[in-house]
């Protein structure tokens, strides 16, 4: 073999060594930098990291998780992609609710940083304040548990959202770049956050979802809400990977909160819902398909008695939804293009008091009046089936 490739050989072998090293004391040093356990220098890959801090104003005492440890051998495993000899307890950790009998109430900005070890994260509901990229480079988290979206729950801006939680600073490999919303009225997308694409779950303990707080957070397949009164505009747009999503305890769904939600099959509702908002699940093309059966029992979307608003184009484009149950609502009137483009709805149940404004039905091409069943005659105002401008399939902004 020639010397000059035999060099280079040699060359590549050593810059890949000095490479893993180097990011080997990287990951040391970002995992070890933080106080230790109350004085505790037995370092233990999984272990948590801690700080003290006491209310001058009421001398209350919490503790704030500042990092996680890793010792020297196991980030030189890591760092290679080797997770063969960790367990189950080291990769998927629970944060206690105490620690040395006081509440653990924050978690510091960054403290889990780059921590791809982690495979599953459950936050305890007396954490009340999460810091900017607590979890940023988790490359490997695949399910998360938190209390509230955000920093706290009723942070504001782009502290409001999910992305707050992984930061605006990309880490490299593995994370996917999300542009997104932050408030309704924008017209277009425009904060990023890095997010890992390895994430698929997602667990709310708390009772609301904010303004934006899933915007275009593509890589999530499942997200639990069920105690969520509220969920705020545009909460879950752009979520295509979601198949269901349980909202049964929401009083109000607001305007484009599903919108393009596309692989989104069923949604359950509870009694206590009121309001649901325009174009709050536009888009959702597959809402109300059931692969296992074609029966209208199993396929019908029904709203429950508790509401009394259905906004404009709410379901619009929601091409496999077939049938929908409206009767027991207190609904009053079915806005434009609320049912419009609805390629596959042939039947329609609704009650006498309900009036269809025009276009409400505008391009569902199986329905006429006579598939409207329980409609009070002179309740379809004059171009209730015909054409009315309609949203494109993307996004209503």
């Amino acid at each position: 073999m020639p010397f000059s490739i035999l060099r280079s050989i040699q060359m590549s072998k050593f810059l890949k060594t000095l490479i893993v090293a180097l990011l080997s004391f990287t990951l040391l040093f970002a995992f070890t930098g933080c106080d230790q356990n109350d004085g505790d220098d037995t370092l233990v890959t999984g272990d948590l990291t801690y700080k003290l801090y006491e209310d001058e104003d009421d001398n209350h005492k919490y503790y704030t998780v500042t990092g996680y440890t890793v010792t020297s051998d196991d980030a030189v495993k890591m760092a290679s992609g080797d997770f063969s000899s960790f367990t189950a307890a080291q990769r998927e950790i629970e944060i206690p609710a105490t620690y040395n009998n006081y509440p653990v109430e924050k978690i510091a900005a960054a403290a889990f940083a780059d921590q791809v070890i982690l495979k599953k994260v459950v936050v305890p509901a007396t954490i009340n304040e999460i810091g900017e990229g607590a979890f940023s480079g988790c490359t490997n988290l695949q399910e998360l548990t938190i209390p509230f979206v955000g920093k706290t729950a009723d942070a504001t801006n782009e502290e409001r959202v999910f992305g707050h939680l992984f930061g605006s600073a990309s880490t490299g490999e593995g994370n996917t770049q999300i542009t997104a919303k932050i408030h309704q009225e924008e017209t277009e997308a425009g904060t990023t956050f890095y997010v890992p694409a390895s994430l698929k779950s997602v667990t709310v303990l708390g009772n609301r979802v904010p303004e934006c707080a899933f915007y275009g957070m593509a890589m999530l397949q499942t997200v639990v809400v069920d105690s969520a009164t509220y969920i705020g505009a545009f909460a879950f747009q752009g979520c295509s990977l979601i198949s269901q999503v349980n909202v049964s305890a929401a009083t109000a769904i607001y305007d484009g909160a599903f919108q393009l939600c596309t692989s989104l099959q069923r949604v359950t509702l509870g009694s206590s819902l009121e309001f649901i908002g325009d174009y709050a699940f536009s888009g959702c093309s597959r809402l109300g398909l059931n692969y296992a059966s074609n029966d209208e029992t199993l396929c019908t979307l029904t709203l429950p008695e508790s509401v009394t608003y259905l906004g404009k184009y709410a379901f619009s484009n929601c091409l496999e939804l077939k049938y929908v149950n409206i009767a027991a609502t207190k609904i009053l009137e079915v806005y434009e293009g609320t049912f419009s483009s609805c390629e596959s709805l042939e039947k329609v149940t609704v009650n006498s008091n309900i009036y269809f404004r025009a276009g409400a039905f505008s391009k569902s091409k199986k329905l006429d009046e006579s598939k409207i069943i329980g409609a009070g005659s002179g309740k379809f105002e004059t171009g209730a089936f015909g054409k009315v401008e309609l949203p494109d399939d993307t996004e209503n902004d």
